[in-house]
């Protein structure tokens, strides 16, 4: 599982490493300052009885020894006496002792050697706190990695049981459907073998029935798939008038009106009504008014 670094991490690294580098950088200034400083204070010998010899010129080209000055050969010196030593025992010759030329630096030099001498204490200070500071950072760091991977094993581990369970129960859910399904199957079976046997009463008629004309009261029905039903016409009439009566004021604004009432007993009846002028007798009857009546010009059952 990849996971972000945090961005307060990342800037505490670098300021920790420009601030390590500028510690040192000022360590070795402070150094060379205390080194000269000390060389500066370095007694200076200065040996005594020293004879001080010319350096004599070497030639290095014979080119230019003609164009090199006459140089008067300097007097020959007279050797002197030879010395008779005599028999007594010779003198033990004690080393002198180097005189030491001290030198005292400025009060302006100490005064700043000084502060750097405790610039360099508090630097090495903060730097001992910082890297303690930073030692303390990556056990932490190292303490909330494990916690972290500890976490992430947790899930992980929570997530692969959780998704075996689910398959587990996928499997029973399509185990409960088919069990369902034979169930409903089983019963259906049952419910047929227990219900009871209805006899079907046979309705023999003529090819060419005998018919003629009724005025009274109609009962409609349906013969379809050797089966009988009734059809309830005068209720579905009943409720298309209700019907009408209530969109009265839709038929005032307009001619046609396509509707449908039901269903009753299994029927349903689509229905068109149009808007039709009243006659002269009828206008007559109505106080010679504007008026209109209502016709059903289809009707359809399904």
């Amino acid at each position: 599982m990849s996971r972000r670094t945090p961005q307060g991490e990342a800037g505490f690294g670098s300021d920790s490493f420009l601030d390590i580098v500028a510690n040192i950088v000022g360590i070795l200034i402070i150094l060379i300052v205390i080194a000269g400083v000390r060389m500066s204070q370095a007694p200076v010998t200065v040996a005594e009885n020293q004879p001080a010899r010319p350096a004599q010129p070497e030639i290095i080209d014979t080119d230019l020894e003609a164009f090199l000055p006459k140089v008067e050969p300097e007097p020959s010196l007279q050797e002197p006496p030879a010395l008779v030593l005599s028999s007594q025992e010779p003198k033990r010759l004690e080393p002198q002792k180097p005189k030491i030329i001290y030198q005292q630096p400025s009060p302006e030099l100490l005064s700043e050697l000084q502060k750097m001498e405790a610039e360099l204490v508090r630097l090495d200070q903060a730097m001992q706190s910082r890297k303690t500071g930073a030692d303390e950072l990556a056990l932490q760091k190292q303490a909330v990695n494990g916690e972290v991977q500890t976490l992430v094993s947790q899930i992980t581990q929570k997530s692969d049981r959780l998704e075996k369970d689910y398959q587990q129960l996928l499997g029973l859910v399509a185990e409960t459907k088919e069990t369902k399904k034979e169930l409903e199957r089983v019963v259906a079976q049952a419910r047929q073998v227990s219900a009871p046997q209805e006899q079907v009463k046979q309705l023999k008629h003529r090819l060419t029935p005998v018919s003629q004309l009724v005025t009274d009261k109609e009962w409609h029905f349906l013969l379809s798939e050797n089966r009988v039903s009734y059809v309830p016409i005068n209720e579905l009439l009943a409720d298309l008038k209700d019907q009408v009566m209530k969109r009265g004021s839709w038929l005032a604004k307009y001619r046609e009106h396509h509707g449908k009432v039901g269903p009753i007993r299994g029927y349903t009846m689509n229905y068109v009504v149009e808007r039709q002028a009243l006659s002269a007798i009828d206008q007559l009857r109505n106080g010679g008014s504007g008026g209109f009546r209502v016709g059903v010009t289809k009707w359809e059952i399904d």
